[in-house]
């Protein structure tokens, strides 16, 4: 207890207090030490009472003997002898007017009791009031000496007060005690710095540490800092109270704090402590570094790696595209003409470097227009296919097998002479023989013709070696194909027997050609009975033929689960282009169209032997029909019509003139556009109307609202990418 109280006596509130009242009471005793309270006044009284009973008497003598003027020259003696005094009146009991002298309005009729100002005297005459002496004296303003005391007090505990707390206050505000230039210094921190007292209340806070929470630093001092809005669970213990609990310094402590305008700050805080307990002065040192900035940073780069890397990927998939379509035929998967004529080129050069041997087979499929006109391409192209599979299982892995055209195939053997690519010829034609067997493909027969040739020391290029190749495959066709011929200078004279260079099956030779011969008359049949179904200016099929294609490849899609593609495509102003040039120079204009479209469509590979019936067609006047066989997915028709609308956006020549032609395309797919032929192609002429709305010179639209939306962005990104490579920014 007595502890408690030695405490409480020492306490800085106590010490405060006293002070305040001792400071108080200093001002009370100056101010009474000057009289400022007016004390002065009971003194003025007593005179003023004592000027009053000493002229009463010496009137009340002057009255008993009747002595009127003696009256008057008192009264007006007393008046021009004391300044003090202003006026005298005397008046009897009656109400009259003895005597009076002076200032009269200075009196005030009082007829009992006097003020410090005015007596009221009575004058006796025996034992009985005779009148009553009225006595007027200087006015004193006593509201003025009460304002100045209260004035005096007022000023003088303002000032001792200020001057008092100034010292004072430093024991409640630390920060005062802190000289300027070790504020400053405080000051100049980059990372928030505070310290808290015993009671984690922040003593001292710098401009980082306020600035971090968005409030001046006045209004932080004195509060917990526990009370800041922390971003932490429900048990969680801030850093500082544990610094405080356990005297452990802890470092590098990760803090959340969100701020009033909804902003999170990501603070890292390290806490020690300052003072020393026996000392009775204890606390802890607060850092809180920002590391908001950073956060973000690290945050926008963790965004932009995965940009980067979504970017990489979108375009390593898109070169690995543009390489397929560079190098790849899309119907088979084996290496395009363009690509075979590379590996070729290298393979040639390297035979001749070192020298080693290089053998080239070509093979081409035998009646293939034949199966194409009793079965349809769908299964024209399953044939293909499937002999293409037979060219890469019987060839060695670093062996080139590539489509060289059509049904024509082209197999590059580095390392194998004549006899060794003679057998491997012979192998793959055992092999083809036997796919009419399978009964996915629909023919009673299949067989191919082989040409074989390997580079000789007078062979001066690929070009010598693939024309020698095709005379070799052309005298296989000549003398009765489903054979292998192996070229020699023999052949140049058709006269010349090949008996030696020709290896075949008899089994098969005859009833190869039965069919042959059968297979020309049909085709000679069917010439005649469809020569009116094709358009005579451009010899693309009319739309009954093409209606028939697109029903047979719908059945064929529907068993098969594929998809089909129907473009319907108009030339704007056709009319107009007719006055304007003629029907002579239309006429050109529309065969170079169609010429263009088809090589477009050939170089996308999509559809197969576009000059053969039915994948091309002329719908009306000026409506042309496209039908799109063997769809994985939609999206494979979403390159051939980038590369229709690349090809169609540039200039046509008529008469010397460039000309930039408007064409719609509509397009609708199997089997979100319709379930049969009609639906089809109604569906693709609406979409052509929708294209035909569109601002572009060559614009497309879907029947599929979902395929449009799509198409626009990978159209787009595929013309983009296609540009690129055209102009060699991107190496494949």
């Amino acid at each position: 207890m007595i502890e408690t109280l030695l405490v409480f006596w020492r306490s800085r509130p106590l010490k405060l207090t006293l002070s305040i009242i001792l400071l108080t009471m200093s001002v009370l005793f100056a101010a009474e030490f000057f009289d400022l309270r007016g004390e002065q006044r009971h003194g003025l009284r007593e005179a003023h009472k004592m000027v009053a009973e000493s002229l009463a008497v010496q009137m009340s003598t002057l009255a008993s003997v009747s002595d009127l003027k003696g009256l008057q020259l008192s009264a007006s003696a007393l008046v021009e002898r004391n300044p003090d005094v202003m006026a005298v009146s005397l008046t009897s009991n009656t109400g009259s007017i003895l005597a009076e002298y002076g200032d009269l309005t200075q009196l005030k009729k009082i007829s009992t009791g006097s003020t410090l100002n005015n007596m009221n005297v009575p004058i006796f005459n025996g034992n009985q009031t005779w009148a009553h002496l009225q006595i007027a004296f200087l006015q004193i303003n006593t509201l003025a000496i009460k304002l100045r005391f209260f004035g005096f007090m007022l000023a003088g505990c303002f000032l001792l007060y200020v001057l008092f707390l100034r010292k004072a206050l430093v024991q409640l505000d630390p920060s005062q005690v802190v000289p300027s230039r070790v504020n400053s210094a405080f000051n100049m921190f980059n990372e928030g710095v505070v310290i808290l007292d015993d009671k984690l209340r922040i003593l001292l806070i710098n401009d980082s540490a306020a600035q971090t929470i968005g409030k001046p630093t006045e209004k932080l001092l004195g509060h917990l800092l526990d009370e800041w809005p922390w971003q932490q669970p429900d048990d969680w213990q801030p850093p500082w109270t544990t610094t405080l609990r356990s005297g452990l310094k802890l470092s590098d402590q990760a803090l959340r704090l969100r701020l009033d305008n909804g902003e999170t700050r990501v603070l890292v805080a390290s806490c020690s402590t300052v003072g020393q307990e026996q000392d009775g002065v204890r606390g802890v040192l607060v850092t809180l570094d920002d590391m908001t900035a950073i956060e973000q940073k690290n945050d926008d780069l963790a965004k932009t790696l995965r940009e980067l890397r979504s970017s990489q990927a979108s375009i390593t998939q898109k070169n690995r595209e543009l390489e397929a379509l560079a190098t790849q035929d899309p119907l088979t998967g084996l290496a395009n003409r363009r690509a075979l004529m590379t590996s070729l080129e290298h393979e040639f050069a390297k035979a001749l470097r070192v020298p080693a041997p290089l053998s080239c087979i070509m093979v081409d499929i035998d009646h293939f227009k034949s199966i194409n006109d009793n079965h349809g391409h769908g299964v024209g192209d399953e044939i293909i296919c499937a002999v293409a599979n037979t060219l890469i299982a019987e060839c060695r892995e670093y062996d080139t097998v590539g489509r060289y055209g059509g049904e024509e195939f082209v197999i590059v053997l580095p390392g194998l002479s004549s006899d060794e690519a003679m057998d491997v010829a012979e192998r793959i034609r055992r092999r083809v023989s036997l796919l009419s067997k399978n009964p996915a493909i629909p023919v009673k027969s299949l067989s191919a013709s082989f040409g074989v040739h390997s580079v000789k020391s007078n062979t001066s290029s690929i070009m010598q070696l693939l024309e020698q190749t095709d005379e070799a495959l052309y005298s296989a066709k000549r003398t009765g194909r489903d054979r292998v011929v192996c070229y020699s200078d023999d052949l140049a004279n058709p006269d010349t027997g090949i008996n030696d260079t020709v290896v075949h099956t008899e089994s098969h030779h005859n009833a190869s050609r039965v069919i042959e011969l059968e297979a020309m008359v049909q085709q000679r049949s069917r010439d005649l009975e469809i020569l009116r179904e094709y358009d005579s200016l451009t010899g693309i099929p009319k739309r009954a033929l093409f209606m028939q294609r697109i029903e047979t490849e719908v059945q064929r899609a529907k068993r098969l689960k594929l998809n089909i593609g129907t473009m319907s495509l108009e030339i704007r102003d056709l009319n107009r282009i007719i006055t304007t040039f003629g029907h002579k120079a239309s006429d050109k204009l529309i065969i170079e169209f169609v010429s263009r479209l088809q090589d477009g469509l050939r170089s996308s590979d999509m559809v197969s032997e576009i000059t053969d019936d039915h994948s091309m067609s002329l719908i009306t006047t000026n409506e042309y029909g496209v039908l799109l066989s063997d769809l994985d997915d939609s999206a494979q028709a979403m390159p051939v019509i980038t590369r229709l609308r690349r090809l169609l956006s540039k200039p046509f020549e008529i008469d010397g003139q460039k000309l930039y032609l408007g064409v719609n395309i509509g397009v609708s797919l199997y089997p979100q556009g319709g379930s049969d032929a009609t639906e089809l192609m109604d569906s693709a002429c609406q979409a052509r109307s929708e294209a035909a709305l569109k601002p572009d010179k060559v614009s497309h639209c879907f029947a599929s609202a979902s395929l449009e939306r799509v198409s626009r962005e990978y159209i787009s990104l595929e013309a983009d990418l296609y540009e690129a490579y055209e102009s060699r920014q991107f190496e494949v």
